[in-house]
């Protein structure tokens, strides 16, 4: 959030506009300025305050919705969604199956993407690790973890 006055130039001298205005972030993520129409400072402090706890609200109900009862389903039922996803991005097969069985043995056991966590994936890493695999093997299991993060995004 960013509430500031505008500056405009008249004749090559920068002037101030007296009304304030919001830079913020809606719902979406988007940047958005808006103009909250007043000249007096603590005024436009408490508009700010209003459309930004409106956005609030608006961003949890949008999370909710977005989650909803997807978010309760086990892993083993969502890889299967992103495999068809991936494959209709164009992806190759060799990626496709690559990633598809990386992310399965790094969500192996879990009931929800709710129970990933970026210590949980440490842990995951650290047992593959320990397994005796190379490091190009590692890498590659690292690079599956933001599709985990991509997943939840899209359900």
């Amino acid at each position: 959030m960013h509430l500031y006055q505008a500056t405009y130039k008249v004749k090559g001298e920068t002037r101030r506009s007296k009304i304030w205005k919001l830079e913020y972030r809606d719902e979406s993520g988007r940047r958005r300025r808006k103009s909250l129409e007043t000249e007096n400072r603590k005024e436009a402090e408490s508009r700010a305050r209003e459309l930004l706890d409106r956005i609030a609200v608006k961003k949890e109900k949008r999370r909710a919705e977005m989650i909803g009862e997807r978010e309760l389903r086990p892993p083993e039922v969502l890889l299967p969604e992103y495999r068809a996803e991936l494959e209709r991005r164009g992806c190759g097969k060799q990626h496709v199956s690559g990633t598809i069985t990386r992310v399965r043995r790094l969500v192996l056991g879990l009931k929800s993407l709710d129970d990933v966590t970026p210590t949980l994936i440490k842990s995951r890493l650290g047992r593959i690790k320990a397994e005796g695999n190379k490091s190009a093997t590692l890498t590659r299991f690292r690079g599956a973890g933001p599709h985990l993060c991509v997943r939840r995004i899209i359900l």
